[in-house]
Order: C-alpha cells, then sequence, then structure tokens
C-alpha cells in the first residue's frame, strides 16, 4: 500500500559471490494490470560489464518502507 523509499537487488553466482548489485526505482501502482508491479531490467553483465555464464543466479531484493527493510529472495536463470 505504500511506495519503497530504496530498493536494492542483489545477484549472487552459485558459490555466493556478489555478481552485480542493482538500484530499483519505484513508481506508484498504477490502475491497471499493466501497471500493478515495477519491472527492472538486469542486461545478464557482472559488476564490470562482462557477460555472465548461463546458470543459476540467486537474487536478494531489499527495500525500505519507512523505518522497516521487507526482503525476498529467489533465483533467475540465464540461458543464451
Amino acid at each position: 500500500s505504500t511506495d519503497a523509499s530504496e530498493v536494492k537487488i542483489r545477484i549472487y553466482d552459485i558459490t555466493g559471490s556478489l555478481v552485480t548489485e542493482i538500484d530499483g526505482a519505484t513508481v506508484g501502482e498504477g490502475s491497471s494490470i499493466w501497471n500493478k508491479y515495477n519491472d527492472v531490467e538486469w542486461g545478464g553483465t557482472n559488476g564490470r560489464g562482462n557477460v555472465v555464464l548461463n546458470g543459476i543466479y540467486p537474487f536478494e531484493i531489499t527495500a525500505k518502507l519507512g523505518d522497516r527493510i521487507v526482503s525476498g529472495r529467489g533465483k533467475i536463470a540465464v540461458l543464451k
């Protein structure tokens, strides 16, 4: 019901090493289903701009909501 003031997305390799960190911008929820969620694109590169290898990459999203921090984890597949 409220927009996050700060969003960070951290993508790791399978060994747990940080691949890249992305700052996510938040936009208020729209009235249609197509505007309901925020999308953040990742070009499949690491922090130095090099393309990563095919594989599974765990990620963590943290969002600051006022004085609370909410986080979630998942996995993303890179296939070229």
